[in-house]
């Protein structure tokens, strides 16, 4: 796991397992992309390419190389951000020349959309737009790498055996024994943990019910060329039970009931770099290079988390 975690919270008792400095770069990420995590519009597949991108997934690369110091055999990131800023973590990924295996948890609609209301307050039809906007993001992203689906109920109810079989769907060797992993999670999962229940999808628009019946398929099958199908239909689909009117973006909390801390200097400084090059986008990658290397990027960063611990310490 990331050397520095967001601390568990009311709606996660046990802890969030969202790396903190991770968490906040996406957001950063994904503000100067016009967007924040509880936008539900799509991002512009432009953004995922040319100078501004490649800069960007280096700066997501050095993130990751400070995290996990001392290059671990199996580092685990977790943010629901990712699903939206996907293309950008897999290149960084591949630029560290590491293995990619991609498990995607998943959730009813209508659980998600009550557990939403009662964190952040969101209203139902915002919530639902979210949970389409995510699933279908990261479905899409992770298309033919090796990939695991898998219901969060059928997690709590027997962790060791979903994990048993996402790693065998992913193709990911767990490096202790399926009785261990057992043993290890048997007293720590519950199945009060899943913040919101709802009943059945009462609160869940025809869109959402036919998403979440595509993602039962994708369990079985990662691959299933039928769900895939489906799933570009719902993406292209400009339905209002996917695509309503963007609301206004709220500012993500990084504690329950705690606006998020002032962005440190060194931040502001990366910052302004990334929104210089996306204004310059036809400018050659290599001469962005030479404007500022890895090493001037994982500087800036490790300037950057410093303060941000301090700063919500």
């Amino acid at each position: 796991m990331p050397r520095h975690l967001l601390e568990a919270g009311v709606s996660n008792p046990k802890g969030h397992f969202e790396g903190r400095q991770i968490v906040w770069l996406n957001d950063q990420i994904l503000r100067q992309l016009g967007r924040s995590w509880d936008d539900p519009r799509p991002i512009p597949q432009e953004a995922f390419q040319g100078a501004a991108f490649d800069l960007t997934a280096d700066v997501v690369a050095s993130c990751i190389e400070s995290e996990f110091e001392g290059a671990p055999s199996l580092m685990v990131v977790k943010d629901p951000r990712i699903c939206l800023l996907a293309p950008i973590w897999i290149e960084a990924v591949r630029r560290l020349q590491a293995e990619l295996h991609v498990f995607l948890p998943f959730r009813a609609p209508a659980q998600v959309a009550a557990s939403l209301m009662k964190r952040d307050g969101k209203e139902t039809g915002l919530a639902l737009a979210l949970w389409s906007r995510y699933v279908l993001d990261a479905e899409y992203h992770s298309r033919g790498m090796r990939r695991a689906f898998f219901d969060a109920d059928d997690f709590v109810r027997d962790p060791a055996a979903v994990l048993r079989r996402a790693g065998e769907t992913a193709a990911m060797p767990w490096p202790i024994p399926g009785n261990e992993i057992r043993n290890v999670l048997g007293n720590f999962v519950e199945a009060g943990l899943l913040s919101k229940r709802a009943d059945g999808d009462t609160v869940a628009d025809t869109a959402q019910v036919e998403i979440y019946r595509e993602l039962m398929k994708l369990k079985s099958d990662p691959h299933d060329a039928e769900a895939q199908a489906a799933f570009d239909g719902f993406r292209s689909a400009a339905t209002p039970g996917i695509m309503p009117p963007p609301a206004a973006p709220q500012v993500a909390k990084v504690r329950e009931g705690q606006a998020a801390p002032a962005m440190p200097n060194a931040m502001l400084t990366l910052q302004k770099v990334l929104l210089k090059l996306s204004r310059h986008r036809s400018l050659p990658t290599e001469r962005l290079r030479n404007k500022m290397g890895r090493f001037a990027i994982k500087r800036i960063l490790r300037g950057a988390w410093k303060g941000y611990g301090t700063a919500s310490g």
